[in-house]
C-alpha cells in the first residue's frame, strides 16, 4: 500500500479554491460483502449529482476511488487531488432499510464542515443522494448556492437502479469475465425500466468500450452503441454520456468529424460534463489533426480525473505528435508511477 501512495504522490495537483471536492468510495458496512457494489454505486451517483452543481469542481470516480482500501489520511488525499474538501461516508443495508452516513471534511485542518445520518427505506435512496449533494452545495465554506442542478433528475425504478449499479461495478473491473457479467446487468436494467436514459447511455458506452479490449469488432459494436445512444437522447436530449457515444461513433466509425465535433460540444455544454466527455472531445479533435485543441481537452480531462492513466497516455501521445518529447516523457512516467502494468506508455 505504501508503494501505491508513493505513486499517487507523483501526480499531485495544484490546490484548487474552496469550491472543489472529491467524494471517496463509501464504506460497505452491511453484513454481506457482496453489497460493495451498492456502496460504491451510491458514492458514484453522488459524484454524478455533484458534477451538476454549478461552480463546483468535482474529481471523477477513477481518481477518487484510487484510495479505496488504503487508509490514507484525508489531508494527504486532498493534497494529491488538489481539492479543498473531501466527502466520505458509509452504507449499511438490512432488508429494505438503508443507513447512510456522510461527512464533508475540510482538507486544510481535517475538521468536519457537515455530517448527517440517513435511516431510510431503500426506495428513498434517490432522495438521500439529492439531499447530500444539496447539503454540500449549501455549505458556507464551499461558497455555493444551496440550489443544485436546476434540471430534475429522472427517478428510475429501484430494481433497474440496482441492476445498473451492478453493471457498472463489474464494468469497472475491466476483465473479460467481469465485462460479460456487466452486460447481463445492463440488459436487465433496461428491461426493468426502458425509460432509464442513463442506463441506455452507460450500456452504449460499454458496447463501444468492448472494441478497445478486442472483445467485439467495431463494425458490430458501433451500430448497437449508436442505437442505444439515440434511444437515450430521445428520453434526455442533453445527456452528456449519450452525446459522447454519438461522438465516438462519428469520429471512429463513420469518420464524420464535423458531426463528431458537434456531438462533443453538446456533451461538454453543461456543468454535468465529465472527464470522459473531454477525453472523447480530445480524441475526436485528434482524428482531424487538431493537436493543440486536442491537448487542451486532455488537460481539462486530467484536471477532473488526475489519476486516470488512459487520459495521461493520450496526452503524452499528443505531445509526442507535436515534438514536445520531454513533456510527453513526463506524462508517461506519471502513468507508470500510477500503474506499472499499464501497457500504454511502455509500448509508445
Amino acid at each position: 500500500m505504501s508503494e501505491v501512495r508513493a505513486a499517487l504522490e507523483q501526480v499531485c495537483l495544484a490546490p484548487r479554491d474552496q469550491a472543489s471536492i472529491a467524494a471517496l468510495p463509501f464504506a460497505n458496512m452491511s453484513r454481506d460483502a457482496d453489497d460493495e457494489y451498492f456502496s460504491d454505486g451510491l458514492a458514484e451517483e453522488i459524484i454524478n449529482a455533484l458534477v451538476g452543481v454549478p461552480g463546483l469542481e468535482v474529481i471523477a470516480r477513477t481518481s477518487a476511488f484510487a484510495f479505496k482500501g488504503q487508509n490514507t489520511d484525508i489531508r494527504k488525499i486532498a493534497e494529491i487531488l488538489g481539492v479543498a474538501n473531501i466527502l466520505e461516508g458509509s452504507v449499511r443495508r438490512a432488508g429494505n432499510r438503508i443507513r447512510v452516513t456522510a461527512q464533508l471534511i475540510t482538507a486544510a485542518d481535517g475538521t468536519h464542515l457537515w455530517s448527517q445520518r440517513y435511516d431510510r427505506e431503500m426506495a428513498d435512496v434517490f432522495a438521500v443522494q439529492d439531499e447530500i449533494s444539496s447539503a454540500i452545495a449549501g455549505a458556507p465554506q464551499v461558497k455555493l448556492s444551496s440550489q443544485a442542478a436546476a434540471k430534475p433528475r429522472y427517478t428510475p425504478k429501484l430494481s433497474a437502479y440496482e441492476a445498473l449499479l451492478k453493471a457498472k461495478y463489474f464494468h469497472w473491473k475491466v476483465t473479460f469475465e467481469s465485462m460479460e457479467q456487466a452486460e447481463e446487468f445492463y440488459e436487465q436494467a433496461i428491461q426493468l425500466d426502458p425509460q432509464y436514459a442513463m442506463a441506455l447511455a452507460a450500456y452504449a458506452d460499454y458496447c463501444f468500450g468492448r472494441t478497445t479490449l478486442g472483445m467485439t469488432p467495431l463494425r458490430e459494436a458501433a451500430p448497437k452503441a449508436l442505437a442505444l445512444a439515440r434511444r437515450a437522447l430521445e428520453l434526455d436530449p442533453w445527456l452528456p454520456d449519450a452525446h459522447v457515444v454519438m461522438a465516438f461513433v462519428a469520429a471512429f466509425f463513420t469518420y464524420d468529424w464535423k458531426d463528431g465535433e458537434a456531438e462533443c460540444l453538446l456533451a461538454t455544454a453543461s456543468d454535468a460534463a465529465s472527464a470522459h466527455c473531454y477525453l472523447c472531445f480530445g480524441m475526436s479533435l485528434g482524428t482531424a489533426g487538431r493537436w493543440a485543441e486536442e491537448m487542451q481537452k486532455f488537460e481539462q480531462a486530467i484536471q477532473m480525473n488526475p489519476l486516470q492513466t488512459t487520459i495521461r497516455t493520450f496526452l503524452g501521445v499528443s505531445l509526442c505528435s507535436t515534438g514536445r518529447d520531454a513533456e510527453a516523457e513526463q506524462q508517461f512516467r506519471q502513468v507508470i508511477h500510477l500503474d506499472a502494468n499499464f501497457l500504454g506508455p511502455t509500448s509508445t
